[in-house]
């Protein structure tokens, strides 16, 4: 198992709280069981990704993939989601 805060230091990433987020380490530091850049396809336990292409933003799926499951963002800016960025 791998957990979003050993995922952050791999690749380098800080992790930010997300809007209205637990404040305990066990909310903060989820284990993480796929990734996706695809909101439809997030299962719970996965990190989305959002990317922004040519015809959409990834962002603008980012509350539909914490529905979905997602328990952390890859993001470019801060989002109105409550798990970590």
């Amino acid at each position: 198992m791998v957990t979003l805060v050993e995922v952050a230091a791999h690749l380098g990433l800080a992790i930010h709280i997300g809007v209205g987020s637990e404040e305990t380490s066990d909310a903060n530091d989820p284990v993480v069981i796929d990734v996706t850049h695809d909101s439809r396809q997030v299962v719970p336990g996965s990190i989305y990704c959002c990317l922004k292409g040519d015809h959409f933003d990834g962002h603008n799926h980012a509350a539909d993939a914490v529905v979905n499951g997602a328990v952390a963002l890859i993001c470019d800016h801060a989002l109105p989601v409550p798990v970590p960025q």
